[in-house]
C-alpha cells in the first residue's frame, strides 16, 4: 500500500460515498408504497429490515424538524438491514425511529472514512516506520490482542450482535478479518502521515472513534500497533513488559473463580472493562501498557514536526464544529445519529439547549466536565502562545475564542473556569516580567484577601471540623444493608487517632467540599472495600466492576462514576501506582523547569493533572492522548515555532 494515491478531489469522493452508501434505497417491491407515518404502526412493523432510512426520510420529511420524532441506532441487527428501519416505536408522544446496525460494519465504516479523511494530509517523505516483516508482525499480534478483548467480554458482546454465536470460533475468525483489514488501513495512514497528522491531534475530540456497540476505540488498533512494534524492536521495552507482566499476575491472583462482576460502561464506552474476570484483566492490562508505550514511541519519532501554531489552529477549528454540532444535534436527529455513527460519539449529543448561561450543558462532549477542560485548553493554549512566545494574535481568532468562552461558561465546570483565570493570570505575569513588582504584588494580595472576605461574608468558607469529615459523613450515610466496606472501617476505626492520616484525609476532604465532590468521593470510599494486597497494588487497569458490585450502597438516582481520575488510580494500581505515578510527574515538571522556564507544555500539563482529580476524563482517549502529549513535551525544550 505504500504507492497508494489519490487525487483530492477523488479523496473527497470516496468520503461522500462512504458516508452514503449505507443509506441507499433498498428498492422495496414497487408494488408496495412506503405509507407516511402516523398513529397506526402497522405498515413498518411489517416490513421491518426492507426499508432504507433514505426511503423513510423522503416519506415523512416532517420528522427532521418535529421534536417529537427520535432515532434510535440499533445496534442488534444482522448485517442485511444496516441503515433500514427495523421498527417503530411510540412510547407516550415520543416517535422512536429504529436504524439497525451491526457493530463490524460500523467499525469497517468509521475505519474507512478516518482512513480517506487522514489521506487528505500530504503525505511524508519517509514512513514512520518500515514496512518489513517486523511490521506485518506487530499488525497481527495487534489485532490478535484486539479481538481476545472480545472474547474476554462475551457477555457484553452476545447483546450487540444478531448475527454471530460466540461460542463458536469461526466467530472470532470474522471479527479478526475486520480489525486486521481496519489495522492495516489505519497503520498505513498514520505511519505514512504522521509528522502533519500529530498536529491535528485535538481532531481527537471530533472524531472520538468508539464503533457503535463495540467497547473500544478504533485508535486503539494504531497505537497498539506502534506499542507492539516497539516492544518487538526495544529490549528495553521488552523488559517493562516482563516487569509489569508481575503486576498483572498480582491482579490475576485477586480474582475469585465463580464471582464474576458486571458493568455497563455507559458514557465511559470505548477505556471500561464490563467484566472483572481473568481474561478482562489480562486484556486491558496489556493493552494499557501497549497504547501508552504507542503513544510515547508516536510522539518521540514525530517531536520535531510538532508546530503549537497548528495545534492552536486545530483546536479553533474543533471548539467551532463541535460548537455548531452541540447546537444543530439538538434539532436535527439525522445529523445527531450520523455523529454517532461516523464520529463515533461515546454518548449521543444531547438534545436539549441550555435553558440559561450556567447550566452543567454537555452539547456533544459525552460530559460538561470534559467540555470545560476542552475548552480551558484551546484558551489556554492562546494565552501561552501570546505571553510565553509572543506569537501576535490574527483578527479571526477572536472569534473561536469568544466560542470557546461561551461554551466554558455553558459547561458550568467551575474547576475549570476557576483554573483557567488563574492559570491565564499566572501566564500573563510569567510572560511580562516587568509587571512582576513589589506593588503588583501586594495589589494581588489586597485582593485576594478582598476575595477570601467576600467568601466568609456570604457563608461560603466553612470550618475546617466540619469540611475535613464531610466525605467520610457521606460515605457513612450512605451505606446499606449493614455493609461497611472495608475502607469506610479503617477510616472510622483509626481517623482520630492517627495524626498523618487525619491530616491528609481531612485536606482531601476539604478539597472534596470546595469541589462539590463530597457526596461522590464519599460514595467512593462506601464501596472501596480492598484487601490489604488490592491497597497496594490495585486491581488492574479499568476494571470498576468490583468496585460497583462487592459492597451494596443506598440507592442512587443515577449512575454514578467516581468523579476522580486520581481515586481511579488508586483502585487500579494501588497506593504504590499512586506514589509512583506522583513520582515520575513531580520528576519531569522539575526537570521542565529547570531546562526552561517558559515552556507551553507544563502550564497545560499541570492544568489537566489538576482537573483530573476531580474529573473522570482520563477514561476518554481524547483526554487520555491530550494528556501524555503535554506529559511528554515537559522531556524536551518548545519545538520550533512557525507562524
Amino acid at each position: 500500500m505504500s504507492n497508494l494515491k489519490f487525487s483530492k478531489t477523488l479523496n473527497i469522493l470516496l468520503i461522500l460515498i462512504v458516508l452514503l452508501l449505507p443509506w441507499v434505497p433498498s428498492f422495496l417491491d414497487s408494488e408496495v408504497e412506503i405509507q407516511e407515518l402516523t398513529d397506526e404502526l402497522g405498515f413498518y412493523e411489517t416490513y421491518t429490515c426492507q426499508i432504507s432510512y433514505s426511503e423513510f426520510q423522503l416519506k415523512n420529511i416532517f420528522t427532521l424538524y418535529q421534536d417529537h420524532y427520535r432515532i434510535n441506532l440499533n445496534e442488534y441487527s444482522e448485517a442485511p438491514c444496516y441503515g433500514k428501519l427495523t421498527g417503530v416505536d411510540r412510547v407516550g408522544d415520543i416517535f422512536y425511529i429504529s436504524i439497525g446496525l451491526n457493530p463490524l460494519l460500523t467499525l469497517f465504516l468509521q475505519s474507512l472514512f478516518l482512513f480517506l479523511v487522514i489521506l487528505l494530509l500530504k503525505k511524508d517523505e519517509k514512513l514512520l516506520l518500515s514496512e518489513n516483516s517486523t511490521y506485518a508482525i506487530s499488525i497481527l499480534i495487534s489485532s490478535v490482542l484486539i479481538t481476545f478483548g472480545f472474547y474476554s467480554q462475551t457477555r457484553y458482546y452476545e447483546k450487540n450482535f444478531a448475527d454471530l454465536d460466540f461460542r463458536f470460533f469461526e466467530t472470532y475468525q470474522i471479527i479478526f478479518a475486520f480489525v486486521l483489514f481496519s489495522s492495516y488501513i489505519l497503520g498505513y495512514a498514520f505511519n505514512s502521515r504522521s509528522n502533519n497528522l500529530v498536529n491535528y491531534f485535538p481532531f481527537l475530540f471530533l472524531i472520538i472513534g468508539v464503533p457503535f456497540g463495540l467497547n473500544l476505540y478504533i485508535y486503539f488498533l494504531v497505537f497498539i500497533f506502534f506499542g507492539v512494534y516497539k516492544t518487538l524492536t526495544s529490549y528495553k521495552t521488552l523488559n517493562k513488559l516482563l516487569l509489569f507482566s508481575i503486576f498483572i499476575f498480582v491482579w490475576i491472583t485477586s480474582v475469585f473463580e465463580g464471582n464474576m462482576f458486571y458493568l455497563k460502561p455507559d458514557k465511559m464506552i470505548g477505556l471500561t472493562s464490563t467484566v472483572y474476570s481473568y481474561e478482562s484483566i489480562i486484556y486491558w492490562s496489556l493493552l494499557l501498557f501497549l497504547i501508552v508505550t504507542g503513544i510515547f514511541e508516536y510522539l518521540d519519532k514525530v517531536r520535531q514536526h510538532i508546530n503549537y501554531i497548528t495545534i492552536k489552529y486545530s483546536f479553533y477549528f474543533v471548539s467551532i464544529v463541535v460548537a455548531i454540532l452541540s447546537y444543530f444535534n439538538t434539532e436535527v436527529q439525522p445529523l445527531n445519529a450520523a455523529s454517532q455513527i461516523y464520529f463515533g460519539q461515546n454518548k449521543a449529543s444531547t438534545r436539549d439547549l441550555p435553558k440559561d448561561i450556567i447550566s452543567n450543558w454537555r452539547g456533544y462532549f459525552p460530559s460538561a466536565e470534559q467540555m470545560g477542560e476542552f475548552f480551558s485548553i484551546t484558551i489556554l493554549l492562546f494565552l501561552s502562545l501570546k505571553y510565553l512566545k509572543n506569537i501576535k494574535t490574527k483578527n479571526f481568532e477572536y472569534f473561536p475564542l469568544s466560542v470557546s468562552v461561551v461554551f466554558l461558561i455553558l459547561s458550568y465546570n467551575r474547576a475549570a473556569i476557576f483554573l483557567t483565570i488563574i492559570f491565564g493570570i499566572l501566564i500573563y505575569f510569567k510572560g511580562n516580567k516587568n509587571l512582576v513588582s513589589k506593588r503588583n504584588i501586594n495589589i494581588a494580595i489586597i485582593l485576594f484577601v478582598l476575595l477570601l472576605s467576600f467568601l466568609y461574608i456570604n457563608n461560603q468558607i466553612f470550618s475546617y471540623s466540619f469540611t475535613s469529615t464531610k466525605v467520610l459523613s457521606e460515605a457513612q450515610n450512605n451505606i446499606a444493608f449493614e455493609q461497611y466496606s472495608n475502607s469506610l472501617l479503617y477510616l472510622q476505626e483509626n481517623l482520630n487517632s492517627n495524626f498523618l492520616l487525619k491530616l491528609v484525609f481531612g485536606i482531601f476532604s476539604t478539597a472534596a467540599f470546595y469541589l462539590n465532590r463530597s457526596y461522590l468521593w464519599g460514595m467512593f470510599f462506601a464501596r472501596y472495600s480492598p484487601t490489604t494486597k488490592e491497597f497496594l497494588f490495585g486491581t488492574g487497569p479499568y476494571n470498576l466492576s468490583n468496585l460497583y458490585n462487592e459492597v451494596q450502597v443506598a440507592d442512587t438516582v443515577s449512575f454514578l462514576w467516581p468523579h476522580s481520575s486520581f481515586l481511579q488510580v488508586l483502585f487500579y494500581f494501588g497506593v504504590l501506582g499512586v506514589l509512583l505515578l506522583i513520582y515520575l510527574i513531580t520528576k519531569k515538571i522539575i526537570y521542565s523547569i529547570k531546562n526552561n522556564n517558559l515552556h507551553i507544555g507544563r502550564y497545560i500539563f499541570i492544568f489537566i493533572l489538576i482537573n483530573l482529580f476531580k474529573s473522570d476524563s482520563i477514561m476518554y482517549f481524547s483526554t487520555l492522548f491530550t494528556t501524555l502529549f503535554f506529559y511528554n513535551s515537559l522531556k524536551f525544550e518548545d519545538f520550533k515555532i512557525k507562524n
